[in-house]
């Protein structure tokens, strides 16, 4: 048994996450945990399995929430029996975890995961929940260029930005131009993740470059010049991003300096949106338009 879970408490209370292994020889239907906090019983868990777990096989359970968690508090998880049978095994049947403090906090539920091309050969990343569940993953990556991701997550909810690789590998996560949280690999290969607290409102998706976007005509009944400074260099992407943050388009730009672009919308409903223009060096130019039919 292996916490795959978050570490600290989401709302006033302890969600825990544990992997459970079939070890034996017969498959597995059901097992019992019960849970203690600092040396209390606090919740005993009959684990039903809807298809049981074959040998070898592993699951993770969603365990019954632990009430007021504090940070410090050590939450001790035992398996009691495993498809009716008492648990004999002396290994891996005990598992202590200690409730960590809360994390920091975003401003907005639209965040943004950076990796650096110094750090990112063969790593993967994953936003996950209070389940342990993949919001949104990443990778494996070449390391031939920095990485980025924008993801939409649910407002005010507990998160952690894992990463799986080996040193020098690491990953920052963002919010409204503001880094929120940083992981970096240990020496050795594994996954290492930090948590946070998504914000309750949209916010801005930040740029590397406060430089407006020259579009027009602004507002478009669809045909969209763009103009690019000139010192934003070669571009090579183009985006296009709903109100939320969510990408609607995209499209690879060979590079060029091309001083002027033509964006098509004629395909989105009317409303209003934002363009990314993305520069070979990385830096990043954007302004909002207004599509009306």
């Amino acid at each position: 048994m292996r916490y795959s879970g978050l570490k600290y408490s989401c709302v006033g209370v302890f969600t825990p996450v544990v992997t459970i292994k079939n070890v034996g020889s017969t498959a597995m239907n059901s097992c019992v945990v019960d849970t203690w906090k600092n040396g209390v019983q606090v919740g005993s868990f009959n684990w039903i399995l809807a298809v049981a777990a074959l040998p070898d096989e592993s699951r993770k359970p969603a365990l019954p929430a632990v009430t007021d968690p504090q940070p410090g508090d050590v939450l001790e998880f035992r398996i009691i029996s495993v498809s009716g049978q008492p648990d004999q095994g002396v290994t891996d049947n005990i598992l202590e975890v200690e409730v960590e403090a809360a994390p920091p906090v975003a401003t907005s539920y639209l965040v943004r995961v950076a990796l650096p091309a110094s750090g990112a050969t063969g790593t993967t990343w994953r936003v996950i929940n209070g389940l342990g569940q993949a919001a949104a993953q990443g990778g494996p990556y070449s390391g031939a260029s920095d990485e980025e991701a924008w993801v939409t997550l649910e407002d005010g909810g507990c998160y952690a930005l894992e990463l799986s690789g080996e040193a020098p590998c690491e990953g920052r996560l963002f919010s409204d131009g503001q880094e929120i949280v940083s992981v970096t690999c240990g020496g050795a290969a594994g996954t290492y993740s930090e948590g946070f607290t998504s914000g309750t409102v949209l916010g801005v998706p930040d740029v590397r470059s406060n430089a407006d976007l020259a579009m027009h005509p602004n507002p478009t009944n669809g045909v969209l010049s763009i103009v690019p400074s000139v010192g934003i260099g070669p571009l090579v992407r183009m985006v296009v991003l709903d109100a939320s943050g969510r990408e609607l388009q995209a499209r690879a730009v060979q590079p060029q300096n091309a001083s002027t672009l033509i964006l098509d919308l004629s395909g989105l409903p009317s409303g209003a949106y934002v363009v990314r223009a993305v520069a070979a060096s990385g830096a990043v130019q954007q302004g909002r338009v207004v599509l009306l039919r």
